[in-house]
């Protein structure tokens, strides 16, 4: 096994043998552990969603691993590996696209959105809690569809309207339970992952220095 770097922000962080390694390599990876823990846990009879995943309530009370951790929380199922897959083929486009520091920057404000949303929801008196990297996914669908939505997925479906395909019935899961929280969840993922996107190929900056200089404006 060699390791040869390479240089770059649209270049692969290293390779293990001929295997290039990508941030999303790393992070799908990451996820794919979140199954085995969330199985050790289970089976020391420790609830993997209490401890790992999202609440204000927990939060607040010294858990602050959690706004970091509950995209971890994947119990193992038969649609487990084909999640993992899907999160990497779209994260892996989006970041050959907008570079490393810029597909890392998407990444920590998609993983800040659904905390921030719960906190929102425990402002007006509602207490939910969030795990796994669902909503996630569904955002790098919309990421990858944002940057490329003319191409034809499956050799026939344009990708813009694949995606909204399964948003829409991403979205339906949610409204026989009245689950206002958990749409929202989606929702501001789509709708962070879209804007990101947009902002990037309308010429915005994700530099600090950029918005610090629009706030100087005003």
């Amino acid at each position: 096994m060699s390791f040869a770097t390479t240089s770059g922000d649209y270049q692969p962080i290293r390779y293990i043998g001929r295997v290039p390694i990508y941030a999303t390599t790393i992070i799908t990876a990451a996820l794919g552990a979140g199954v085995i823990i969330f199985t050790v846990l289970a089976s020391l009879r420790i609830d993997p969603v209490e401890l790992l995943g999202f609440s204000t309530y927990r939060f607040a009370n010294g858990a602050v691993w959690q706004p970091l951790a509950y995209i971890l929380v994947n119990a193992p199922s038969f649609f487990t590996v084909l999640g993992l897959w899907c999160f990497y083929s779209w994260a892996m486009e989006s970041e050959r696209y907008l570079g490393r520091i810029r597909f890392l920057k998407l990444f920590a404000l998609l993983v800040l959105v659904e905390p921030i949303v719960c906190g929102l929801w425990r402002a007006v008196g509602f207490g939910g809690r969030i795990a796994g990297s669902y909503e996630i996914t569904a955002a790098y669908l919309v990421a990858f569809a944002t940057i490329y939505p003319g191409i034809e997925y499956f050799g026939w479906i344009p990708l813009k309207w694949f995606a909204f395909a399964c948003c829409a019935i991403g979205s339906l899961m949610y409204f026989p339970a009245h689950d206002w929280f958990g749409l929202s969840l989606l929702w501001a993922e789509i709708g962070a992952a879209f804007g990101f996107v947009r902002w990037i190929q309308r010429g915005g900056s994700v530099e600090l220095g950029d918005f610090t200089a629009r706030l100087n404006a005003f």
